[in-house]
């Protein structure tokens, strides 16, 4: 009859049929400090049964070794201690972490409540060094009739993944705010112009010093492209960023003219551009905006129209004015950029002093395809191709490659275009061509790749974070 008195009593001591439970009532309680169930407090038995019952992690420190008692879901809390743990006095447990623990025990006794939100913890819970852990918890004294204290309810919320997500957020955070004040630098010092639009309306977030050069240093911060260019309605640039907005397709625009009122009160200027659209893409795919990038090439563009011009005069227009030659050579020196011009077939025959002086070598050492040898090597097979086709197809040339600079082993990137002089018969008569230095374009490009793709991974890195733990984040603490 005693034996089946008590596993009566363990049943009712340790009702269901959860692990915790079926662990409890095969436990030898009365070879651990608490001694055989039968003569446990009435207050401790009512504890430990409402422990066993409740679906939220509780561990009860019992007697007077504070001896582990605890349910299903305090299990993940002692990780690999689980399931030694059980029955043992809670300074063997937690070992670890005791001189921080016991301390809690006193400030009852003293009458002091226990509580404590994301609670830091260097706990032992797996195999390896010891490991962080976070967690809000209180800790109760469970009384009897007179007021003895027979163990200590502690429920416990781990916080370690929210704390542990948080962190990673603020670090994301940071991460992008880093890689937009980088970004903005670079827009600000990049030598080509730089301006950010926002929203379908195309409104301006950010200009840089060259754009502002090229716009007049007019006021178009917060306003949108028609209010504050209005001179460009009617030129096609607005369909062009509707559309780019709309298709997140870019553009790319080369020496586009463009009409500006750069001074106020003054008739307005045309003036010629490199520019492409870039839409901004968010998180769904969806264009946010539109980077405007590009450079003034007025000069080149006004300088290479005229030495066709010259170049176009009839053979009798040349005999009438014996120094256009003269006037050719001095303009195509004058000019801020590399000139040269080529055979029919393809074989330089002249280049200007600027380029003669860039490559650090007489004019003459680079005529024919002696100049192949100043570009980089991984550049020339690409070079040739495109060289090649225009001069089948007579289409006018453009590429980008890197050339020596004179006196170093350093290149540097540059484009270069050439159109095709013809005569009257349509037949190619010599290539007009002019080298420009893009090398602080090129780095600004990649420069701006880079950090446009860390600021995007970061912001990415804290959706994706702020997604996964938005249950953590809203964890019901006030369940404890």
């Amino acid at each position: 009859m005693t034996g089946v008195r008590l596993e009566t009593d363990l049943q009712s001591l340790f009702p269901g049929d959860g692990e915790m439970a079926t662990r409890c009532r095969a436990v030898d309680w009365s070879a651990t400090p608490l001694g055989p169930v039968a003569d446990w407090p009435a207050a401790l038995r009512f504890a430990v049964r409402s422990a066993m019952e409740s679906p939220f992690p509780i561990n009860l420190w019992c007697g007077e070794e504070k001896v582990l008692v605890y349910n299903d879901a305090y299990r993940v809390v002692l990780g690999s201690k689980h399931p030694r743990a059980l029955g043992r006095p809670g300074a063997a447990v937690w070992a670890e972490i005791w001189p921080d623990v016991s301390p809690m025990f006193d400030a009852i006794h003293r009458g002091e409540r226990v509580y404590a939100e994301d609670a830091h913890f260097v706990m032992e819970r797996a195999e390896g060094p010891p490991g962080d852990a976070w967690f809000t918890f209180a800790l109760s004294p469970v009384r009897e009739e007179d007021g003895t204290i027979v163990a200590y309810l502690n429920p416990a919320s781990e916080t370690t993944q929210r704390i542990l997500a948080e962190r990673e957020i603020r670090a994301a955070r940071a991460a992008a705010e880093r890689a937009e004040r980088r970004l903005r630098e670079v827009f600000a010092q990049a030598p080509a112009f730089l301006a950010v639009l926002q929203g379908p309306h195309h409104v301006f977030k950010f200009v840089n010093d060259a754009y502002l050069q090229l716009v007049g240093h007019r006021r178009v911060i917060g306003r949108t492209v028609a209010e504050a260019l209005p001179e460009v309605g009617g030129q096609g640039f607005l369909e062009l960023l509707d559309r780019v907005y709309t298709t997140g397709e870019a553009f790319v625009g080369r020496a586009v003219p463009v009409t500006l009122e750069r001074v106020q009160g003054q008739p307005a200027e045309q003036r010629y551009v490199d520019f492409v659209y870039q839409p901004i893409a968010g998180p769904d795919g969806a264009s946010t905006g539109i980077v405007v990038h590009g450079s003034d090439v007025t000069d080149a563009v006004t300088a290479r129209r005229e030495i066709e011009r010259l170049l176009g005069l009839s053979e009798e227009a040349r005999a009438r004015a014996e120094d256009s030659e003269a006037r050719y050579r001095f303009l195509a020196n004058a000019i801020p950029v590399q000139v040269w011009t080529a055979t029919p077939d393809g074989q330089l025959d002249y280049v200007s002093e600027r380029t003669a002086k860039y490559l650090g070598v007489a004019g003459d050492q680079v005529l024919g395809d002696a100049w192949l040898a100043l570009l980089h090597p991984d550049d020339v097979a690409p070079t040739i191709e495109r060289w090649n086709r225009s001069l089948a197809t007579g289409e006018p040339y453009e590429t980008e490659f890197r050339l020596r600079e004179a006196g170093t082993v350093e290149y540097r990137w540059h484009l270069a275009r050439a159109t095709a002089q013809r005569d009257e018969t349509g037949k190619v008569r010599r290539w007009f061509g002019s080298n420009t230095d893009i090398e602080d374009r090129r780095r600004a490009e990649a420069e701006l790749e880079r950090l446009t793709r860390e600021a995007m991974e970061a912001n990415r890195a804290k959706s994706d974070f702020l997604a996964a733990m938005s249950h953590e984040l809203r964890t019901p603490l006030n369940a404890i």
